[in-house]
């Protein structure tokens, strides 16, 4: 559950962290997986992993906002249920528990 703060000395690594999918960090909290650190991973997918109707009001409605904005397809825990994602090394498939989201 990286925040901000990880995930800004993450980026001055200089190590490739390009992925297709990112876990969003801390339950999508508004502290961290912010624009910068988006646009340097450039996922196509992205997991939130938070309970529904949880006392903190995860996921945050700005990081929402900021991953569609980036047009990355969004998978919450809360919504999808149990999230697995596979991939051949040349496609990415995401299957999701609850059909009726």
């Amino acid at each position: 559950m990286a925040k901000e703060t990880v995930e800004n000395k993450i980026m001055r690594s200089n190590f490739d962290i390009s992925a297709d999918v990112i876990k969003v960090g801390h339950h999508g909290s508004n502290t961290s997986t912010n624009e910068n650190y988006l646009s340097i991973v450039n996922p196509s997918y992205a997991i939130i992993s938070c309970g529904a109707d949880n006392n903190f009001k995860h996921p945050n409605k700005q990081t929402i906002d900021t991953l569609e904005e980036q047009n990355i397809k969004t998978y919450i825990t809360a919504y999808h249920g149990n999230i697995t994602v596979t991939s051949d090394g040349k496609t990415v498939d995401v299957i999701y528990e609850n059909k009726n989201v």
